[in-house]
């Protein structure tokens, strides 16, 4: 079964941020390749949504997944992925999550 995935605004303003981040550190060219990563995890998870273990210690509980240097946080409920957030891996994930 393949779910279906969703990403909430919050992770498209994140994969904005990458987008512009990346361009301007290296280049649009460095950028697509990123993203065109990203976009294949994304749809790994929708083959196989419980490849990342779940996080009980946040509220609703989450599934974290690195992808190099970020963390996708999602939820796999129903036939549906949730990606609610693509955020780097130093930054205060915890706290941002929080919110």
């Amino acid at each position: 079964m393949t779910y279906g995935v969703v990403l909430r605004p919050s992770a498209e303003a994140d994969l904005g941020d990458i987008w512009d981040y990346t361009v301007g550190a290296w280049s649009e060219k460095q950028a697509e390749v990123y993203l065109t990563g990203l976009g294949q995890i994304f749809d790994r998870l929708a083959q196989f949504p419980e490849m990342a273990r779940l996080r009980m210690e946040f509220t609703p509980p989450v599934r974290i997944l690195p992808y190099q240097s970020h963390l996708i946080v999602y939820l796999a409920e129903g036939d549906l992925i949730d990606v609610i957030r693509v955020l780097h891996s130093r930054a205060n994930w915890t706290t941002l999550l929080a919110e």
